[in-house]
This record gives C-alpha cells, structure tokens and sequence, in this order.
C-alpha cells in the first residue's frame, strides 16, 4: 500500500512540474512582456489572472484528479493564488530595490519558491483529499 501510494505522488508531483512548466511558460511570458510596459503590481495581477485560469483548469483535472471542481476549490483556489500574486509583487520589488536585479530577472529568481508553495497550498488546502 505504502509502494502504491509512492507511485502516485511521484506521478502527481510530475504531472504538476510539466503542466507547472507550461503554465509558468505562459505565464511568466506575459509577465516579462508586461514588465516592460506596465508597474510591477499590475504586471504581476495581469499574469497572475493568466496562471489562475490555466492553473484551476490543469491542476485540478490532470494532476489532482478532481472530476468536479467545488464552489470551495476554486475559492481557495483564488485565494491562494492574490496571496502568491502578492508575494510575486513584493519579492519582484524587494529584490529589484535592494540587490538592483532588473524586475525581469527578479520574477524568475522568485519562480522556485512560488511553484513550491503552490503545489503545497493545492496538494493540502485546495484539491486535499
């Protein structure tokens, strides 16, 4: 039992990293774009919308196996998701003021940590058994 529920987490956590990897792509290509253009907080709010939409729609179907998402799902989800937007913004900010990375480079020194906590928060708030 305890080999079979190995197997599994090793398959949920890889389905996260590729459909993570692809929407980090996506994601972090609008953010990179919107930095440009844009201030940090409304880069990061506009990119974070992207990821929510692509997230709660990958996530809960291939990596946590959900059928039907639950009124609860998708508010922890949001949830979870303005709290990793406002630590994106102010980890871009603090990075780019007190170490002068350009904002590009801080948003992808920051990426490691936000997936961490994202596959986390979804594996033990959001989609939890």
């Amino acid at each position: 039992m305890i080999k079979i529920n190995l197997i599994l987490l090793k398959k949920r956590q890889l389905y996260f990293l590729l459909i993570g990897i692809v929407n980090v792509f996506i994601t972090n290509l609008f953010l990179q774009l919107f930095l440009l253009y844009f201030s940090t907080s409304i880069s990061t709010l506009i990119s974070q919308h992207i990821n929510i939409f692509l997230g709660l729609s990958f996530y809960s179907k291939y990596v946590f196996k959900v059928t039907k998402l639950k009124k609860r799902n998708i508010m922890r989800y949001l949830f979870v998701s303005y709290i990793l937007w406002i630590a994106n913004w102010f980890s871009i900010n603090l990075i780019f003021t007190f170490f002068g990375f350009s904002k590009n480079l801080s948003a992808l020194f920051v990426l490691p940590f936000l997936a961490l906590i994202s596959y986390l928060s979804q594996k033990f708030f959001i989609f939890k058994n």
